[in-house]
């Protein structure tokens, strides 16, 4: 089964292809709306159509911040599944040498980019956030593909709950 952008349920691999398709279809609207655009600036010869420019260009600078919120949630997804995959292989052999199980020597072997990944990941589900402590109700703050879809709609990224 090659890419494609038709249904089907999202499996994690079909991530990037699912973005890649929202990429495609925004870059072709964005494309449509710039035809569009000259269209409504050629008064003499599509006036009669009653093009606004100013819907259009509105449409447009959507369109582009689409782009890049795709782009950034791609970015964001990538990084945290490096990070989760590197700290649950740490915990899975910490787990064998602590039951005294025979470690694979596969998964014996990190790399520093493995070790860096692993302290991403600490920091970034384990780390305390003071300014939060006088705030009444438990604290916490928003993962980061939550911080993305936030940003996107306007609103703060540090929740409590």
């Amino acid at each position: 089964e090659g890419p494609s952008c038709r249904g089907g349920r999202p499996r994690p691999g079909r991530l990037r292809i699912s973005l890649s398709c929202f990429n495609s279809g925004s870059e072709a609207l964005l494309y449509h709306l710039s035809e569009l655009k000259g269209m409504a600036l050629w008064k003499q010869k599509y006036e009669s159509l009653g093009l606004d420019v100013t819907g259009i260009e509105e449409a447009i600078t959507a369109v582009g911040s689409f782009i890049l919120k795709a782009n950034e949630l791609l970015q964001v997804i990538d990084s945290s599944m490096k990070n989760f995959k590197a700290f649950f292989r740490w915990l899975y052999v910490a787990m064998l040498r602590m039951s005294e199980d025979h470690v694979p020597p596969e998964l014996n072997k990190m790399t520093q980019k493995d070790i860096t990944f692993v302290a991403d990941f600490l920091t970034e589900h384990f780390n305390e956030a003071p300014e939060l402590y006088n705030r009444k109700g438990k604290y916490f703050n928003v993962e980061r593909v939550g911080q993305v879809m936030s940003g996107a709609l306007g609103r703060d990224e540090t929740t409590t709950c």
